[in-house]
């Protein structure tokens, strides 16, 4: 099977699974900072707002972005654990696909770990082949 991922790290952008940040990023607090790795609390309007402007360009330019919520619609129990988890519009850390289908990478912060199912089972939803993954004691993000 063929067809999947990127060839080069330049070419064009076709095809791109993404989240678009909602609620959970006020999980990022002065107490979360280091678990989630971010330098300070977001102002989740302008992250979203910036978000939603990359998303028109990217659009703009021809790239089909798959909404992570969507792909995963019904599936009640990834829709919760996405709503607790601000690092979830990082999913380029998540997985790396290439033509015969993905690997699952294997997050080493504490408030990444878990995060890489959601991209599992996306890719379940859209008949991309997992290959493998990245699993304890390594890690790859």
């Amino acid at each position: 099977m063929s067809g999947f991922g990127v060839r080069t790290a330049y070419g064009s952008l076709e095809r791109v699974i993404v989240h678009r940040p909602g609620p959970e990023l006020d999980k990022v607090t002065p107490d979360t900072l280091r678990e989630f790795h971010f330098a300070r609390p977001v102002d989740r309007m302008k992250f979203v707002a910036d978000y939603d402007s990359m998303l028109a360009l990217l659009r703009e330019h021809g790239v089909e972005a798959l909404l992570l919520s969507d792909v995963l619609a019904g599936d009640e129990d990834s829709l919760a654990y996405m709503a607790h988890r601000p690092n979830m519009t990082y999913t380029r850390d998540l997985a790396a696909v290439f033509s015969r289908g993905a690997v699952i990478m294997g997050p080493h912060l504490k408030g990444r770990k878990g995060d890489e199912r959601m991209m599992a089972r996306a890719f379940a939803r859209l008949g991309i082949p997992v290959l493998g993954a990245i699993e304890p004691p390594g890690y790859l993000e």
